[in-house]
């Protein structure tokens, strides 16, 4: 073994040379072209680019200077800086006290207890982090794919893709201003925890994208920002004030929890996921869809949700939902104290509970829609009801004897006994006669449409005094449709004006006065009298 000694300076230019000391104030210098290998470092060794070490051990305050390329390293209550812009640092061990400073390049290094990985302007590639270890990303630093076990730490002020949190810990970002990119990508945690934080100016927040929560991983946003995470099989994500969440998957078993003044933007909740909107909270652009859930808790507001087949949207207590459009297979819940503004169901079920409010208006588009009335009515106007969709008045028990009436344009009363109930229909004309009532499936009665809205109109047929059958006199017909379109209609003969196949002859009438040629020179006119 050679030893080299305080105070001496010993250099290798040419070959292999091993089992090398370098105590305690001495210096070992691998010139380009030279190999160590099996080297004791309690003094100073540096690597000149173009030199190499292999298995080099560098304790007890030790210190080692890459700028070549160095294998196996272990790093033990020392310091080893891989840098000079061509140094690169292989396989090596990081141990209690000891430091590594990556300023170019350093792949596969494990991180034990104790040891800390500093990543300035340099990158690293498949680095272990274990329990009671740390590595920081600086500013200009870039880490691809490391592992942080339980009790590790992982600080990115730089750039992190591809890390893996098993257990361990990740911040993003430090809440203030900085010049780094603060921002990790396509990352997986599990029984972990990832903070990422925001910063004094917009530009300065953390930002994850592409993460994927599960199996116990935790993602919290404190004023940080996330996009495109997937979070799924027990995995959460919680947002906090001024923290924002773009374009989230929840699945099976994955929680997104928006507290106050947290944001949750096109969330896609389904099989099983759910998303949590706290009082003083905001999401906005949700989808709800396969038995995916979306709850909007006291105090807590949501925009324009999209809730599709198998999804469901919760609205408690004084919580708001706005423009939320509900689709075939979809269910909103309204609750007590609860209301939904401007909704629109497409074919979906709206469940109205008591003391639930719709706002001023909600729209049916499509068909097959059902809003159901569990309180004494609501006092919004349905638009656009039509033949398909349905109104069921829970608390109504269904009679024979029940009667539904338009005796004020747009409210539609239905009477059975002691009851009455006040459903407002726009386009509902007095005398309309094409609303129907059933028993409900579940209980109560089920307000339904036969035809299409129109307003009810008195036909008088003035006929020439050669056309026999005809009668002249006032019958009643109501046009089948709303808004009227002018209709022209061809040669008929008397048989067709009887009063039911007038009322399809005249569909979209909108002129008072109507000839119908007969041929020749005879003619019917129609004069209508609404």
């Amino acid at each position: 073994m050679t030893a080299v000694s305080a105070g001496e300076t010993y250099y290798v230019s040419s070959g292999t040379q091993s089992e090398i000391l370098v105590e305690r104030g001495g210096v070992l210098i691998v010139e380009k072209g030279g190999t160590v290998s099996g080297t004791t470092v309690f003094g100073i060794t540096s690597v000149a680019s173009g030199g190499y070490a292999f298995s080099t051990g560098v304790y007890s305050g030790g210190q080692m200077f890459v700028s070549g390329t160095a294998y196996y390293t272990d790093d033990d209550n020392a310091y080893v800086l891989v840098g000079g812009s061509h140094g690169e640092a292989y396989y090596g061990v990081v141990e209690s006290g000891g430091t590594e400073v990556v300023e170019d390049v350093a792949y596969g290094t494990a991180l034990e207890t104790g040891g800390k990985q500093l990543v300035y302007g340099g990158a690293t590639t498949d680095v272990q982090v274990y329990d009671g270890s740390e590595q920081i990303v600086n500013d200009t630093g870039f880490a691809d794919a490391t592992s942080v076990f339980a009790g590790g730490d992982q600080l990115v002020y730089g750039v992190a893709q591809n890390t893996l949190i098993d257990g361990g810990t990740q911040q993003i970002g430090n809440g203030q201003q900085d010049t780094g990119d603060d921002r990790a990508a396509s990352e997986t945690v599990s029984n972990g925890n990832v903070y990422v934080y925001g910063g004094e100016f917009a530009e300065d927040a953390g930002l994850t994208s592409d993460t994927t929560l599960r199996v116990g991983g935790t993602e919290y946003l404190s004023g940080g920002l996330s996009r495109h995470d997937i979070i799924s099989s027990g995995g959460a994500e919680l947002v906090y004030g001024s923290g924002t969440a773009t374009s989230a998957s929840v699945r099976t078993g994955g929680t997104l929890t928006v507290f106050s003044g947290g944001f949750a933007v096109s969330a896609a909740i389904s099989r099983g996921g759910t998303i949590n909107v706290s009082s003083g909270a905001h999401s906005t652009a949700t989808t709800v869809s396969g038995g995916g859930e979306e709850v909007i808790w006291q105090g807590a507001t949501t925009t324009g949700t999209r809730v599709a087949s198998g999804g469901k949207e919760l609205i408690i207590y004084t919580g708001t939902a706005s423009g939320t459009v509900v689709s075939t297979g979809g269910t909103e819940i309204v609750s007590g104290g609860a209301t939904s503004i401007y909704g629109v169901i497409d074919g979906g079920t709206v469940d109205l509970l008591s003391n639930g409010s719709l706002g001023a208006e909600v729209t049916f588009i499509g068909s097959g829609g059902d809003l159901d009335i569990k309180s004494s009515g609501p006092a919004a106007t349905i638009s656009g009801f039509a033949a398909g969709d349905h109104v069921t008045l829970a608390k109504l028990t269904y009679s024979a004897s029940e009667r539904a009436v338009v005796k004020t344009s747009g409210v539609v009363t239905i009477s059975g006994g002691a009851h009455i109930y006040n459903v407002y229909i726009s386009g509902a004309a007095v005398g309309e006669t094409n609303f129907t009532l059933s028993a409900g499936s579940g209980g109560g009665t089920v307000l339904g449409l036969s035809g299409a809205l129109g307003p009810a109109v008195h036909m008088s047929f003035l006929a020439p005094t050669t056309a026999a059958g005809i009668v002249a006199e006032l019958l009643p017909v109501t046009l089948a449709a709303a808004p009227l379109h002018q209709q022209t209609l061809g040669h008929v003969n008397s048989a067709d004006l009887a009063p039911h196949a007038a009322s399809a002859y005249l569909a979209g009438l909108t002129t008072d006065l109507l000839t119908i040629p007969r041929g020749g020179n005879q003619a019917l006119v129609l004069h209508a009298s609404h």
